[in-house]
């Protein structure tokens, strides 16, 4: 392994912010996405960054630490980064009842009171970026509505670049 990316995963476009996007749009919207799907529509972000440089071969920022607040009052924490010896990836959203957690090996809800519980998977075992796929081609085939509308996927960058605006202005913005 070399870096963030494992030497089969390492194609050349994943290395530069001009054709991934950098470590936002590339890698950590999914985070972005399924906080908004958990807590709905965002209100604003605060964030900052910061190029650790841990692979010599990216050119974009390593490391993302930030919060949303979300219109119904949820606070998400998010730390992204490329950096980190655990290799983890983590969000934490925080309600009125407890705090739910999600990274790779799953997601969990600690309420204020009582023990944490595991969040269970759909049970679907078909891999989700191929069920993804799969659902919308069979929905172009039927020329059926798609299940997931491309405006979902807007919010997800739209979320991603307040995120990256306000480390770059050390401010608030607006989602």
């Amino acid at each position: 392994i070399s870096g963030p990316f494992p030497d089969f995963y390492r194609d050349a476009w994943r290395l530069k912010k001009e054709t991934s996007g950098g470590l936002l749009f590339e890698v950590h919207v999914h985070e972005l996405d399924l906080s908004r799907y958990l807590c709905g529509n965002p209100k604003r972000a605060l964030a900052a960054s910061k190029r650790i440089g841990q692979d010599p071969e990216t050119d974009y920022k390593d490391l993302y630490m930030g919060t949303i607040e979300f219109e119904n009052g949820a606070l998400g924490q998010y730390h992204f980064s490329h950096i980190s010896a655990q290799g983890e990836t983590s969000i934490r959203v925080f309600l009125d009842k407890g705090v739910a957690r999600a990274g790779f090996g799953g997601a969990w809800f600690q309420p204020w009171e009582g023990d944490e519980v595991e969040i269970p998977a759909s049970g679907d075992e078909e891999a989700a970026y191929r069920h993804e796929i799969r659902l919308f081609a069979e929905a172009v085939l039927r020329n059926e509505p798609v299940a997931i509308p491309g405006e979902e996927g807007l919010w997800s960058v739209a979320m991603a670049e307040a995120m990256e605006k306000s480390a770059e202005k050390a401010v608030p913005v607006e989602i």
